[in-house]
């Protein structure tokens, strides 16, 4: 399940089109199957992966931004 909560933390930061529903039933579902020993921790890093993605995406964005045609 930790392997799985980058790719849908980032994804969801980086193409996040106006849907909730990814973030609202990922942390729900990654809260009720992990163990009690690593719940906090598998949950801290969806989120981390989210707000890493958004970063990513505003760095990309930056970048692109500032090529100019011709």
């Amino acid at each position: 399940m930790a392997t799985g909560a980058f790719p849908e933390g980032a994804s969801g930061g980086a193409g996040y089109s106006g849907r909730v529903t990814p973030f609202v039933s990922v942390p729900l579902y990654l809260s009720e199957m992990a163990p009690p020993k690593y719940r906090g921790a598998i949950n801290n890093f969806f989120e981390l992966s989210v707000s890493l993605g958004i970063l990513f995406a505003n760095i990309i964005n930056y970048f692109v931004a500032r090529i100019t045609a011709g």
